[in-house]
């Protein structure tokens, strides 16, 4: 049997009850109407047009979304290098997790796109990689790996019995911004720690995003100016190691994870509510803003169940890719039956980054550290500007002003780290402080 038509099997939609069909089966039925001819001659010719346009292959305005989308994710590049460089991975380890984070939602993303022709794009999680990393002060990189385990776990749960939209009511979105504030702080606020040691090289960099940010179409990632800029600096400043001398296909080393039970308690209902609210939630929004009747199940399973597989090669966190749903989703995609064809061309340009995972890998070495962590703390400004407009929103502010601060801070209590606490107090705040608004946020 097809292992496609499986996996549809397993999470249809429409054995979901009270839940309206897929975009597929929609495009089944009109199908049969044209063959039926129920339809007038003018309507008939419209429905044909777009019903025959998603199988038509990718036109120009698909390319054109799918393009900002590839290139942010190879921009945010640096997040992972940093998390290698955070536990001290080697070139194989770091290798692995690369082609994992890649890899693994570029198969995803044929697989989706190939059962419900929608623009559900799949790719790694940013928030919970860094949040990952912050737990590198605290626990082995095994016993992050066994909490990623679980935590996908959860997400393949959540999504096999459709229960991520009940978390949802109980778990106020604020919070979690709350969290992802603090975790992409201390991040953005190394990118001027860094300009102690290098001011031009980092300045210069900065320079360039500013001014990206001010001149260039909102589809083009000012990121990608400032990493070229800042590579070209560290060139003409003789702290650039030179290219590698040679391509090699990236050899996945399987690393045993370890599991223990402060780790897990710490990262996996973080981790779990990032994936299936913070991110597969978030996207599952405004796809249906664009008209789509998203797999909801689908999407949930199949994340959770890439996150905890990729965690057996490095930290993979997989999700929905919410940063740039709106791209390669959007109106500017074209035809609205055609864009899932976006989802396509990025899943394939995923699996290329993948199998130059053994190149990407020997960056760290050849690129100075702080130009990487410059570049990481740049990516996640935005994230930060996001989170913190999300904090201050009515009704809540207490509840996730806590959650922003214990997450920045060093708490730890019963072996736990701040991350966990961050959403325990916050949450325990909002509940006694502001009831009334959290009941607001729930109905």
């Amino acid at each position: 049997m097809d292992p496609c038509r499986m996996i549809e099997n397993l999470v249809r939609t429409q054995s979901i009850p009270g839940e309206k069909r897929s975009q597929h089966a929609q495009q089944s039925d009109d199908a049969k109407e044209l063959s039926r001819g129920d339809i007038g001659g003018g309507a008939v010719g419209v429905i044909r047009q777009e019903v025959t346009a998603s199988l038509k292959g990718p036109e120009l305005a698909q390319f054109g979304a799918a393009v900002p989308a590839v290139i942010f994710g190879l921009a945010s590049i640096s997040v992972p290098l940093s998390t290698a460089q955070a536990f001290g991975l080697t070139e194989g380890q770091t290798s692995s997790m690369i082609f994992a984070l890649f890899g693994i939602p570029g198969l995803l993303c044929l697989i989706v796109a190939r059962i419900y022709r929608q623009p559900v794009l799949i790719a790694w999680h940013v928030h919970s990689l860094v949040f990952i990393t912050a737990m590198s002060v605290q626990y082995t990189y095994p016993q992050v790996l066994g909490g990623l385990i679980v935590a996908g776990f959860l997400v393949f749960l959540l999504g096999a019995l459709g229960l991520s939209a009940r978390l949802a009511s109980l778990i106020p979105a604020p919070i979690v911004f709350g969290i992802v504030a603090g975790t992409a702080l201390p991040f953005v606020v190394r990118v001027f720690n860094e300009m102690t040691t290098f001011p031009l090289l980092i300045g210069v960099t900065v320079g360039t995003y500013i001014i990206g940010r001010r001149s260039l179409p909102a589809h083009v990632p000012p990121i990608l100016p400032a990493l070229l800029i800042g590579v070209g600096a560290a060139i003409v400043l003789g702290e650039f190691g030179g290219l590698p001398g040679h391509w090699a296909l990236p050899v996945p080393e399987l690393i045993l994870p370890a599991f223990s039970w402060q780790a897990v308690v710490s990262i996996a209902p973080i981790v779990t509510v990032f994936i299936a609210l913070q991110s597969n939630l978030t996207t599952s929004i405004y796809l249906r803003s664009q008209q789509y009747e998203v797999p909801d199940r689908l999407t949930n399973v199949l994340t959770g169940g890439g996150t905890s597989i990729g965690a057996f090669f490095g930290a993979a966190p997989i999700s929905t890719g919410s940063a740039v749903i709106a791209l390669v989703a959007g109106p500017d995609a074209g035809d609205r039956r055609a864009r899932y064809w976006t989802v396509y061309l990025c899943g394939v340009a995923w699996i290329l980054i993948a199998l130059g995972a053994a190149t990407v890998a020997t960056i760290p070495s050849i690129m100075p550290l702080s130009l990487l962590f410059a570049l990481a703390g740049i990516v996640l400004l935005g994230v930060l500007g996001q989170a913190l407009q999300e904090i201050t929103r009515d009704p809540l502010r207490l509840g996730p002003l806590f959650a922003f601060v214990v997450a920045s801070s060093q708490l730890t209590l019963l072996g736990l780290g701040p991350l966990f606490w961050a959403l325990v107090i916050g949450l325990a705040v909002t509940l006694l402080l502001e009831r009334e608004s959290y009941s607001a946020t729930r109905s």
